[in-house]
């Protein structure tokens, strides 16, 4: 009866055994499928990733070539207007150089006063060409305030007959080209005269 038991212990635990091996080869081929699923997904995400970036290579070569392209063009078109701005102004100041030409002409035969008349017309007709294409001039006020934008200061000049930062003397005239000032106007500008020491010995000795 004993020997009975036993064997049927025995063949119990076999069986335990055998069942336990049985899932520990199924988790061990589970482990490994996920494994082999993981690295299997990695590859994908890898490989799309690679033609992701190739893509994206190209696309950046593709937008460099179009900006280089646009660059060069731009440029190009650049130069046509300039040249073509030039020779509009140079056609408009033609006439301008012929009536210059003949005044020099005829400046042996003529007097002064129709020499001056000529001179006189042909500034007129530069002025008025210019003017038609936006040039105006910046003729500041004496006493005016000085402003940096408008005016250029190439002297202080120590004053009391004017405020202290205000134009004294008008030197040259300036120019704007539409808004935009191309020749600030040059003038000079008052400041306050420094004390003399005498002077300043004078007022301390006065005020003791």
């Amino acid at each position: 009866m004993e020997k009975k038991k036993k064997a049927e212990q025995t063949l119990e635990e076999s069986k335990n055994k055998s069942e336990i091996e049985k899932e520990e080869t199924i988790s061990e081929n589970n482990e490994k499928k996920m494994e082999n699923d993981e690295i299997t997904q990695l590859k994908q995400e890898n490989e799309e990733l690679i033609k992701r970036i190739s893509e994206l290579e190209e696309y950046a070569k593709h937008l460099k070539a179009n900006f280089d392209n646009y660059v060069l063009q731009a440029q190009k078109d650049r130069e046509r207007i300039l040249k073509t701005s030039n020779e509009y102004l140079i056609t408009r100041l033609l006439p301008v150089l012929e009536n210059f030409e003949r005044a020099l002409q005829h400046a042996e035969n003529a007097s002064f006063e129709t020499m001056l008349k000529g001179i006189q017309m042909i500034y007129k007709q530069l002025k008025q060409i210019l003017e038609n294409e936006g040039l105006s001039e910046i003729t500041p006020e004496i006493g005016e305030d000085f402003d940096p934008y408008y005016h250029e200061a190439v002297e202080s000049v120590e004053t009391n007959d004017y405020r202290e930062h205000s134009i004294t003397e008008v030197l040259e005239k300036g120019y704007k080209l539409n808004s935009k000032v191309i020749k600030p106007a040059k003038v000079k500008v008052a400041i306050a005269p420094k004390k003399s020491k005498a002077t300043t010995e004078s007022t301390e000795e006065g005020e003791k």
